[in-house]
């Protein structure tokens, strides 16, 4: 019993950090670290808990729309963005013709474009 319960703790210890390191891939990672995307992401709950399955469909219907959903099947973390910041982002570099610039990162982004993403949709 008392293996057990040390083994139970090491459980939940895991999952407790399994927790952890999503959250941060899902909140700074995905944001680039950029403080403002951050922020923006958890002070904005749907941004935070949009992963339902009709916001997976809009983004699915949207990618089709540009014909990339073969690039999003292959590609499926491409899920993760936020559906309002690659749609801003897209009403940005439409006539650029680089579609795949939609999912670079922020600083390559602002790199390129010198804007960024955070002051489109301030817009």
């Amino acid at each position: 019993t008392e293996l057990a319960k040390q083994i139970s703790k090491i459980g939940y210890i895991g999952a407790i950090l399994v927790t952890i390191s999503y959250l941060f891939s899902s909140i700074v990672l995905n944001n680039h670290f950029d403080p403002e995307l951050i922020k923006n992401t958890i002070t904005n709950f749907p941004l935070l808990f949009g992963y339902d399955i009709t916001n997976i469909e809009k983004k699915i219907s949207f990618y089709q729309t540009l014909e990339l959903d073969n690039y999003v099947i292959e590609n499926s973390k491409i899920l993760i963005y936020n559906l309002d910041y690659i749609e801003t982002r897209w009403k940005y570099i439409k006539n650029k013709n680089n579609k795949l610039d939609l999912f670079i990162s922020e600083k390559d982004f602002y790199n390129k474009y010198n804007i960024k993403s955070l002051d489109l949709i301030k817009e």
